[in-house]
């Protein structure tokens, strides 16, 4: 079939429920960890960080339900607990609740990412991590992502 006879639109990556089976490449990382939203990717040089349990984090991704955090070890922080988190998003202090639900090897890094479900959010605070990935997504990529 030539380019012209294909009938089906083609579909932006934001607007796509879920992709085809097949154009996933097992790269043998854990099957067990979904996604129930989505999270914007946030770059070093960002230096957005999240504090909990009195430390520092590097936020690697950022969306209306949960971050994802980078850790150098996996004895940092452990599964199931429960912290109060400060995020500084365009120079205001966020807190959340949250809870470890996941931590991961990245495979070519050697570090780790952890990944935080919010807890109990309100809704204030989720217009402001809302309002932060719209304007954050526009700025990256510029357009607004139409999944909020």
């Amino acid at each position: 079939m030539s380019h012209k006879e294909n009938k089906d639109p083609e579909v932006p990556s934001w607007e796509m429920k879920r992709p085809p089976a097949d154009m996933f490449i097992d790269l043998g990382l854990p099957k067990e960890i979904s996604r129930q939203s989505f999270r914007e990717p946030i770059a070093p040089e960002e230096e957005i960080t999240a504090r909990l349990s009195g430390q520092n984090f590097r936020v690697i991704d950022i969306g209306s339900r949960g971050i994802g955090i980078s850790l150098s070890s996996r004895d940092e922080l452990t599964q199931g607990q429960e912290f109060d988190i400060t995020i500084t998003l365009d120079e205001k202090l966020i807190r959340i609740r949250g809870k470890i639900v996941h931590i991961s090897q990245e495979p070519e890094e050697g570090n780790y990412r952890c990944g935080i479900e919010f807890v109990d959010l309100a809704e204030e605070t989720k217009k402001q991590l809302e309002e932060f990935i719209q304007k954050h997504h526009a700025e990256l990529f510029g357009q607004s992502p139409g999944f909020l």
